[in-house]
């Protein structure tokens, strides 16, 4: 089982997820203090698709913990006082942002609940065509579906639509949809 955080959630836990958080945490410590914790410490942890694997020095797997996977959910256009959950994705002048702490009744996309994901502030850029931010990571133009770029082979672009934004690769024979965030 995983852990159920309010803030992931973004509403208050059931009586149910409580007890689950509770139970998995006193299994977690009964193993750990079952353990005798100098004879074979943690030696190495690898990131197996969404688990992370806890190996000793004579490679035994100690455990696994799967990590969340946040899901996204594209809202359309940012609306001052709108409430929204962790994983929600809104577009804000020529921006794409990912909230990252519930909230309700922000008064500004710019708070701290929310991380810009493509794109700019400035309304005067040009719609065809915008940089992302300059940061450390990956890097994804934003650009307006119908002044789409020429494709160039695996090339990665966010495309907004009337309908939402679609993440779109490009190929050898044009723009393939990879992920799309409807409204």
């Amino acid at each position: 089982m995983s852990i159920t955080l309010w803030k992931h959630k973004g509403v208050a836990l059931t009586h149910e997820e409580i007890d689950g958080n509770f139970e998995d945490l006193g299994q977690r410590v009964s193993l750990l203090e079952g353990l005798d914790s100098f004879a074979d410490p943690i030696n190495k942890i690898i990131l197996e698709g969404d688990e992370l694997v806890f190996f000793t020095r004579t490679d035994a797997i100690l455990g696994r913990v799967r990590l969340p996977i946040p899901q996204a959910h594209f809202k359309g256009p940012w609306k001052e006082g709108k409430a929204y959950t962790y994983g929600d994705i809104v577009r804000h002048k020529c921006a794409l942002y990912f909230c990252h702490a519930a909230h309700e009744g922000s008064t500004t996309v710019q708070s701290a609940a929310w991380m810009l994901m493509f794109g700019t502030e400035q309304e005067d850029q040009p719609p065809s065509t915008i940089e992302p931010p300059q940061r450390e990571g990956l890097q994804i133009p934003l650009c307006d579906a119908s002044h789409m770029p020429d494709p160039k082979l695996g090339a990665l672009i966010v495309a907004l639509g009337p309908d939402g934004a679609s993440l779109m690769l490009g190929t050898e024979t044009g723009w393939q949809k990879v992920v799309n965030f409807s409204v």
